[in-house]
């Protein structure tokens, strides 16, 4: 690698997001929470974290939603959001749509199912 070492996206020294450290705790305590729900109830999706935080970002924030825009907001790689999007496209929760204004680009857009499956979890966090 010619003398670079390779980090991981938690090493990264990129800057982090611009979101203030309440907001970002608010998210990352919703996601625990999600996945919490998750492992405890007998759900027929099985997602890791990541999947589950690319699922909640297309499904909660608005679009469009493209591979490269997911990873940023994310801060992963994009082959990792890509292979977390083939998941859950195989889940049924999203699906790729050409991207109209770009015709080399795909938008990532959640399905009903992904509608639904992220409208239990928030029922039963509530519910908590």
């Amino acid at each position: 690698m010619h003398g670079l070492m390779a980090m991981s996206p938690a090493q990264s020294t990129k800057p982090a997001a611009d979101f203030p450290d309440s907001v970002e705790s608010a998210a990352i305590d919703t996601l625990r929470r999600a996945v919490t729900f998750m492992i405890g109830t007998d759900t027929a999706h099985d997602l890791t974290q990541r999947q589950l935080g690319t699922l909640l970002l297309v499904a909660c924030t608005p679009g469009p939603h493209t591979i490269r825009g997911i990873a940023a907001r994310l801060d992963l790689l994009k082959p990792a959001v890509t292979r977390a999007v083939d998941v859950l496209e195989a889940e049924g929760l999203v699906e790729r749509k050409p991207d109209p204004a770009d015709r080399r680009s795909v938008l990532v857009v959640p399905t009903p199912a992904a509608r639904r499956f992220v409208s239990a979890i928030g029922g039963a966090m509530q519910a908590d």
